[in-house]
């Protein structure tokens, strides 16, 4: 890519999820090395508040906020009542149509992520002819795998958390035509609906990445099945505090989670940058629980440097999952 080409971002929210999208928006931003940077939020609705906290990210951070509201016939063409996953989830498999046409590249970010590694060597990431940079998927309990199995795919199940997009090559095979039209007809048939689709419609076709660059819960737990050696080692460092990444707080246990019992090991990353956003006032934390997570986080960078994965992976195993 060319160094004065921005790096375009798409996140996609409701309004129930907006703070948290702007702590994954300002993650980026603190990321982006200096280069431009615009922001694409696809949203079905904003409040008022809401919309100026992300206008303000641009006198911050000299960028370009770009929030698109799908209203219309746009909305229509969304999925709905598919299990619990809300309409926000599926506005992604819009962007093909609704980003402008000399935009050819876009890394899209879940809401629940936080980058706390230089974007720009993602940004710049060769996709030859594939049409998207991914992580695979993290380590599977027997149940998912027997599931991903009966999935019509040859290659590696992703993860759609994280993804370097070619809007190219997806608008030209109708990729995210394709997956609305998938859903719409059987959406209940799958258990994670745009993400399965997404492995389907993509099969053979996308790059994969170093695994710091979507860092799953799975990937934490201590009885996980074994990673590659060169994965294992990120894990290791990443406890450590030792690697930058991207980390995908995925599963219902969220960092800003009020209950004690939700802790994750790495949460202290998401709220660091919570304390840099516009949303720097809504901590839904009380004060004796930032207390107790601030004791469970001293015990676990005391811990000696050999045990620190297993006691980080055994706790969030046993009171995450």
């Amino acid at each position: 890519m060319s160094p004065s080409c921005p790096i375009h971002i798409l996140l996609c929210t409701d309004s129930r999820y907006a703070p948290h999208c702007g702590v994954t928006a300002t993650s980026a931003l603190e990321n982006a090395g200096g280069l431009p940077v615009e922001i694409h939020i696809f949203t079905d609705s904003l409040t008022a508040e809401d919309t100026l906290r992300f206008k303000s990210l641009e006198r911050k951070y000299d960028c370009h906020i770009n929030i698109k509201v799908i209203s219309g016939q746009c909305v229509d063409r969304l999925p709905k009542n598919i299990k619990r996953w809300p309409p926000s989830s599926f506005m992604r498999l819009l962007a093909a149509e609704l980003l402008p046409a000399d935009i050819h590249r876009v890394i899209y970010l879940n809401c629940d992520t936080a980058v706390d590694t230089p974007l720009q060597p993602l940004w710049q990431t060769q996709l030859g002819r594939n049409m998207c940079a991914v992580v695979p998927d993290g380590p599977d309990d027997i149940p998912n795998k027997l599931y991903k199995a009966t999935l019509d795919i040859s290659s590696t199940y992703f993860n759609s958390g994280v993804m370097v997009l070619d809007l190219d090559l997806l608008r030209e095979n109708g990729i995210f035509t394709q997956a609305l039209n998938m859903l719409k007809t059987s959406g209940d048939a799958f258990k994670c609906p745009d993400q399965d689709v997404l492995n389907l419609l993509i099969d053979g076709k996308a790059l994969y990445l170093p695994i710091h660059y979507n860092i799953q819960s799975s990937h934490l737990l201590q009885n996980r099945p074994p990673l590659p050696i060169s994965d294992e080692h990120t894990v290791r460092n990443i406890l450590r505090r030792r690697s930058p990444l991207i980390i995908h707080y995925t599963s219902e246990f969220k960092p800003w989670a009020c209950n004690i019992n939700h802790w994750h090991p790495l949460r202290s990353v998401w709220h660091r940058y919570r304390r840099k956003s516009p949303w720097h006032d809504r901590s839904p934390l009380s004060w004796r629980t930032r207390f107790a997570i601030w004791r469970l986080s001293a015990a676990y960078r005391l811990l000696q440097p050999g045990r620190l994965r297993a006691y980080g992976s055994d706790f969030f195993a046993k009171k995450c999952f």
